[in-house]
This record gives structure tokens, sequence and C-alpha cells, in this order.
């Protein structure tokens, strides 16, 4: 029998997963501030002075010239751009930003560094480059040329070097949770990093825990009997990364609590250990909705702010 490949077996699926979660978590935070992402890369490009006819803006951000002409639309009627007549050619137009447009862009650029932190962060500097030159290879092979690096690298992050308990190969099957927490980002991650309030909010995974005197791993009760969990906090870049060991499997969870204008996301990635079945690592991680439910209903609580403080 001829052998076929799977959905899984397709680095495509895994470019667009990944891409689908980077661009909806961007695209949150930047609808808090009233623009979608297609807005603000129309913005971004005529701040930078890359482009200010809108033929050109079209070009660079590879869009067709009639969707430009919308969004430009859009973003004049919102105050944020203006339009003024070509004076070498009274038949175009010319774009620039108004002071509230500037203003407004120059924040959206931090919310987006802040995202490709969270996403892109952990890639070591040497990682980051070899990333973006196979990135930029894969576009050129498809008739798309990069201007510019297609992302900015990240500095290294103190106290990621450790090697994690159970690496992951990159066509492992994973599932991405997030939960938006109307919170600030600092009170989220002050909460999540103390592990002792983990009981609190992990209900399915976690029944009780204590601390190795001296380790960094804390001992827990697991729904299947003893186990261990070690967290890698790194405050600057809201990482939040840890060791899961149960009886049943291990796993190495990356997490983020990721800044947005009124609040933070918190997402942790599961990638399917070798030992459990697709369906099972399913099932369990989808009781995780369960726990970001609760970790939501607990800092959103009136006195919320005192428990992430305790």
């Amino acid at each position: 029998m001829r052998h076929t490949s799977g959905l899984r077996d397709h680095a495509g699926y895994w470019l667009r997963r990944l891409s689908d979660t980077v661009h909806t978590t961007f695209e949150r935070a930047l609808a808090r501030h009233g623009v979608t992402v297609a807005q603000w890369c129309v913005l971004v490009v005529v701040a930078k002075g890359e482009a200010d006819a809108p033929r050109d803006v079209a070009a660079l951000i590879g869009i067709d010239a009639g969707a430009v002409s919308r969004l430009v639309e859009r973003l004049v009627a919102k105050g944020l751009l203006l339009r003024t007549t070509d004076p070498q050619d009274r038949r175009g137009v010319r774009l620039s930003l108004t002071e509230r447009g500037q203003a407004l862009t120059a924040r959206l650029a931090e919310i987006a560094d802040r995202n490709d932190a969270a996403f892109f962060g952990p890639l070591s500097p040497a990682e980051s480059a070899q990333f973006s030159a196979l990135l930029a290879r894969l576009l050129r092979g498809a008739g798309l040329e990069p201007v510019g690096r297609p992302f900015r690298g990240q500095e290294p992050i103190p106290g990621t070097e450790e090697p994690m308990v159970n690496s992951q190969p990159a066509s492992a099957h994973s599932i991405t949770k997030t939960v938006f927490i109307r919170r600030e980002p600092r009170d989220v991650f002050a909460y999540l990093a103390d592990l002792a309030h983990w009981p609190d909010w992990s209900i399915v995974n976690v029944k009780a825990i204590s601390p190795r005197p001296g380790e960094d791993w804390w001992d827990m009760t697991t729904p299947l009997g003893a186990g261990r969990l070690r967290l890698r906090p790194n405050a600057d870049f809201g990482i939040l990364d840890h060791d899961f060991v149960a009886p049943d499997a291990r796993w190495t969870v990356p997490a983020r609590v990721v800044p947005v204008d009124d609040g933070a996301v918190f997402m942790m990635t599961f990638f399917q250990p070798p030992q459990l079945a697709a369906d099972v690592f399913e099932q369990q991680a989808n009781l995780v909705d369960l726990e970001l439910a609760k970790l939501k209903e607990i800092l959103e609580a009136p006195g919320g702010s005192d428990q992430s403080a305790s």
C-alpha cells in the first residue's frame, strides 16, 4: 500500500499553526486600540518611511491596491492617517501619519515587540539568525522577495539555558491554550510564578504541592499519583516555562504572560509525549480549559490582587 502523508507530516501545517497563534494574540492586542493587523501594517510602513503612495504600500505588504484603498479610508476616518495630493502628480496621493497616528503607531510598535518576544524569545541569537535566513530562502523560493529581515531576533534570555526535561521534536503534535485576564501583567506573572498557588487554579492536574528544600523541583500530587513540577520563570520576558513529571508522562510546557492594553494573555503550549496516544493527549490538554477558566476567575475576582501578592 502506498504511503499517504498525514496532516502533521507537513511543515506548512505547522507554519500555519504557529502563524495563526502569533497573529491571533497580536490581533487581540491591537483590537483594544481599535486597529486591525492590516491597518497596523499600513501605519507602520508609512511611519517608517518605507512607502507613502498607496500602490507602493500595497506592493510592500502584499495585498491588492483596492484593499489598501479601503484600509486608508478607514484610517483617515479614524484620524490616524492624512491623505494629500502628490505635488509631482496631481492624480496621485501621498500618505502620512497624523500626530495621533504617530503616537498610536509608537505604542503599537511596543506591543508588536512584546508579541515577538513572547513567541520568538526562546530562540538563541544564533537560532534567530538561522531561522531568519531559512525563512528568507523559503520566501524567495515562493517568489516573495523579503524586504529586510523576516523578523527581529531576540536577545538571549537569562535562565533558560538549562536543558528541558523532555525536549520535543519539531514534528510533535502540539496544542496551545490561551486565556485573557483583565489584570496587570505583572500581577498575573507574580501569581503564576509562585507554585504554591497552582493547586488553587490548576484544579485538574495539581491537587497539592510542596517545595523540595534546596531544589528547584516541587513535589506534587496529581490525579494519578506523585509527580514533580519545576518552574523556570523570567519576568523580563513573561516566561513561565515549566517541566511537569507525572506517573504517566513527562511534559515540557512553554508558557508566556503577554501584556495587552487592558490586561494580559496567558498561554501554554503542550507537546504530545511519545508515550501518550493522540486522543488521550488531546483529552488531557482540553481539560486545561477548566484550569484557565479558574485562573481567570481567581485573578479577576474582587480582591484578586491581594492573592497575587501573597
